[in-house]
């Protein structure tokens, strides 16, 4: 996926990001019937990859349309 795409999406977006000192994970998700939808799905997308990176804390979503 390219974070391009979501900025062209005008709506019902989301993206979720954590930082620590191990590392960043992100995700992201547009298109979907609403933007609380968009908001679980990127949430999920995000703490799998931390997950899988070992990282300690929970993502939370940054952007939200």
């Amino acid at each position: 996926m390219n974070l391009d795409e979501l900025k062209e999406h005008k709506g019902r977006k989301a993206f979720a990001y954590v930082h620590t000192a191990q590392g960043s994970a992100w995700g992201y998700a547009y298109g979907y019937t609403s933007t609380s939808r968009a908001e679980e799905k990127a949430l999920a997308l995000c703490q799998q990859k931390a997950l899988s990176l070992g990282l300690d804390k929970e993502c939370e979503v940054l952007i939200k349309h």
